[in-house]
């Protein structure tokens, strides 16, 4: 599977709860925001920016980005300060900080379970292509093929490095014993002819 769309499906339920969580803080900053229009005497200094629903969002996502507007806060006579602060500093620490690391987590284990099952995958496509071409039949001489044989080694396990380093040893001394009877065979066949 493509890893992006890995990455989109394992985060899922993440972008549900940061959607949430950024319309809860949107909606107090939009309540908040009436209070300040009705009760701070904002005439002289305007509105804040949060005071419509979609300024509030934008004020939320912004926070959520690192972008903090706070100036807003102190508008008028500033009764609704205490408050702001307390909920831009929630906002800050939960969508900022614990949210967005969560986010670098869980896109993390992805990559992780990608990298695990990335061989089988090569090995799994690798098998498709040859069932895919098995009717090209690129050998021609079949009958004079007596072992077809095929190793993969993995370094990166120290017991299957192990295990092929003790095979190899084997082998060697596979080689040396028949090279060994072949010798002794060429000359008892050579002793043979000589005594014909």
């Amino acid at each position: 599977m493509n890893i992006i769309l890995l990455i989109f499906k394992d985060i899922g339920w993440f972008m549900i709860v940061l959607i949430v969580c950024i319309f809860a803080y949107a909606n107090s900053f939009y309540i908040i925001a009436k209070n300040q229009v009705e009760f701070d005497n904002l005439e002289e200094d305007g509105e804040p920016s949060y005071h419509t629903f979609v300024g509030a969002l934008q004020h939320v996502y912004l926070t959520a980005l690192g972008e903090f507007g706070l100036d807003d806060y102190t508008l008028g006579d500033g009764s609704q300060e205490v408050v702001l602060w307390v909920l831009f500093i929630s906002a800050s620490f939960l969508l900022l900080i614990h949210l967005l690391n969560m986010l670098i987590a869980i896109m993390g284990e992805s990559f992780a379970k990608n990298n695990e099952t990335k061989s089988m995958q090569q090995l799994k496509s690798h098998l498709q292509f040859v069932m895919d071409n098995w009717w090209i039949d690129p050998i021609k001489d079949k009958e004079s093929i007596k072992y077809l044989i095929s190793a993969f080694i993995k370094e990166d396990e120290e017991e299957d490095v192990e295990i092929l380093n003790a095979i190899k040893v084997q082998l060697n001394g596979l080689k040396t014993d028949i090279r060994v009877n072949n010798e002794r065979m060429q000359t008892q066949m050579t002793a043979l002819k000589e005594g014909s």
